[in-house]
């Protein structure tokens, strides 16, 4: 029997335009031409990941930043750490999932745990918080990934068992586990929750919420 519905945070549970947005608006106001902008993601994908996964703090990103974005030929005198997680921050949501938050509140009123379980950065996932507070209220618990020093795909299931040891599920079968990257979920189901790859690229965030909704309901999740 499922007891508890587990949801990814970034193109599940809220609709997300990646780093991409960053590095536009980058391109935009400081004038960076493309091959500076190839290298500077390059740069930041593993600093990156030292943030989302709690090992460096915010004003270290941020100081760490400006020197990558001076070294690729922008002027970053003006910028304050403030502005730089205003636009950090804003520029890779675009809004919550409706049908996914709907989703949500018919498994709460049916009095199913909702876990949280997200690789997000302290900077991010505050900004968040704050914008949709009444999604994030609907949630038993959150594993966010800088909070537990654990990433999902770190080569380690280790983040797996903290959400599981977190919740009420009697046993790992008894969680399903949605989120938008095959590799996580296959993560996900080797620890043996039940897994469900929310498809975005191929079914839209529409679809793909009905379609887990059938997959809940094929469950006995929902009726």
């Amino acid at each position: 029997m499922i007891e508890t519905v587990i949801f990814d945070i970034g193109n599940v549970l809220l609709k997300t335009y990646g780093y991409e947005g960053f590095y536009l608006i980058v391109a935009e106001r400081l004038g960076l031409e493309k091959p500076s902008i190839v290298n500077l993601k390059d740069q930041i994908k593993p600093l990156r990941k030292q943030f989302t996964g709690g090992k460096i703090s915010k004003r270290e990103f941020y100081e760490v930043m400006m020197g990558l974005l001076k070294d690729n030929g922008a002027d970053v005198s003006s910028i304050t750490e403030s502005d730089f997680y205003g636009t950090w921050n804003s520029s890779q949501f675009l809004g919550v999932n409706d049908g996914i938050a709907e989703l949500c509140r018919e498994l709460k009123n049916k009095e199913v745990e909702l876990q949280i379980l997200s690789n997000m950065s302290i900077s991010a996932f505050d900004y968040i918080r704050n914008i949709y507070p009444t999604v994030f209220a609907m949630f038993n618990d959150m594993v966010i990934s800088y909070a537990v020093g654990q990433l999902k795909g770190d080569g380690t299931l280790d983040i797996y068992r903290t959400a599981f040891s977190r919740n009420r599920a009697k046993k790992p079968e008894n969680c399903v586990f949605a989120d938008d990257k095959k590799e996580n979920v296959k993560e996900a189901t080797q620890y043996g929750f039940l897994g469900y790859h929310y498809d975005v690229p191929r079914l839209g965030y529409d679809s793909g919420a009905r379609e887990f909704r059938e997959f809940l309901r094929m469950h006995r999740v929902l009726d």
